[in-house]
């Protein structure tokens, strides 16, 4: 699963939102943010949602609070890897010490991997609706639809109707195409509002990378001017090695250019 899922997988586009709102609705419904995986109780929920007995659930500590418990949960995760063979790397470090980047990365590729191996991923109620259409065709309930047609009266043996019932008759029989026309525009305008729906989700997961992005982008650049600021404190020592790393952190491109720290946008200089 992981070897086809690279980095630039769609389903690593996912967002925060969105996945809450997955969690919430198929495992947690009170869960709150993705930090919050980091005791692995949903991890290993969904693997048992997806493959019912493997994971021993009744040894899940499910109020993990500490990080020894959440390790606990974790071996049991890897377990449940190791016997279905999801070829996937479980960074238990990262994960247990709620590393946002890391529960968030590995909790895409659960969805991703829930989407397409879950036996109620398309929704609770596909498989009463299969059986309702089952039971539909079924002989069953065409055996009632017989009884009825031996008890009516042959063609023969009614009376003929008259010229006016003929054309209400032919009259009638016009109105299916028109109804027909009806259903047709009704589809293509289901259509229409389900491509409008995926334009808007696929929006909104767009969005939500960026958000991802951007806190990333903030995040190394406050680290890089923490460096900045120790180096020039210490400036004055004349320290050759404090001065190779400003001359890399002051760098410019290829085009010669150099954007000073203070002209970033949307990130304030201490």
């Amino acid at each position: 699963m992981s070897a086809a899922m690279g980095m630039m997988h769609e389903g690593y586009f996912v967002g925060r939102k969105e996945l809450i709102a997955w969690i919430q609705a198929n495992f947690q419904p009170s869960f709150g943010k993705i930090e919050d995986l980091a005791n692995g109780v949903v991890y290993c929920q969904i693997v048992d949602s997806i493959y019912p007995g493997t994971v021993p659930m009744s040894k899940v500590k499910m109020q993990a609070r500490t990080e020894v418990d959440s390790i606990h949960n974790f071996k049991i995760l890897q377990t449940s890897f190791s016997k279905k063979k999801i070829d996937r790397f479980i960074d238990v470090d990262k994960l247990s010490k709620r590393s946002f980047q890391t529960n968030m990365e590995f909790v895409q590729f659960m969805k991703c991997y829930w989407d397409m191996h879950a036996p109620n991923a398309n929704g609770p109620n596909d498989g009463a609706f299969a059986n309702e259409n089952a039971q539909a065709q079924s002989p069953a309930n065409e055996a009632p639809a017989k009884a009825r047609a031996k008890h009516e009266p042959a063609a023969s043996e009614q009376e003929q109707p008259k010229a006016g019932a003929q054309r209400k008759s032919t009259n009638s029989s016009a109105k299916p195409s028109a109804s027909g026309a009806q259903r047709e525009s009704g589809a293509a305008a289901g259509g229409s509002a389900a491509a409008q729906r995926q334009l808007t989700l696929e929006v909104t997961e767009l969005k939500m990378s960026v958000e991802n992005l951007e806190r990333e982008r903030d995040f190394y650049y406050s680290k890089l001017r923490e460096v900045e600021v120790l180096c020039q404190n210490h400036e004055e020592q004349q320290v050759p090695f404090l001065q190779q790393v400003l001359d890399i952190l002051y760098k410019t491109d290829e085009a010669d250019e150099f954007i000073a720290p203070d002209e970033v946008d949307g990130v304030a200089v201490a």
